[in-house]
């Protein structure tokens, strides 16, 4: 079951706050995992903001993937 939560895919709405809380095991793990406090975490709903996104992809070694057309939008930008 946690290989099925952590291995997804960020859908058309971005990664999700409750995968990533997931797979660090707590909100507090996540945020301390990114430099940022528990409480901002609580800021994001449901969608983690796209400037976190990519840092968690390379924090789990792709095991969980930010949404592939807002890196594209950056990286050409």
């Amino acid at each position: 079951m946690a290989l099925d939560i952590c291995c997804q895919l960020a859908d058309n709405d971005g990664m999700k706050t409750e995968l990533a809380i997931q797979h660090f095991g707590s909100r507090k793990a996540l945020a301390a995992a990114l430099g940022v406090g528990r409480t901002a975490t609580y800021w994001w709903g449901e969608t983690i903001p796209d400037i976190y996104q990519y840092k968690i992809q390379v924090l789990t070694d792709g095991a969980l993937v930010a949404e592939k057309q807002k890196i594209l939008e950056q990286v050409s930008a």
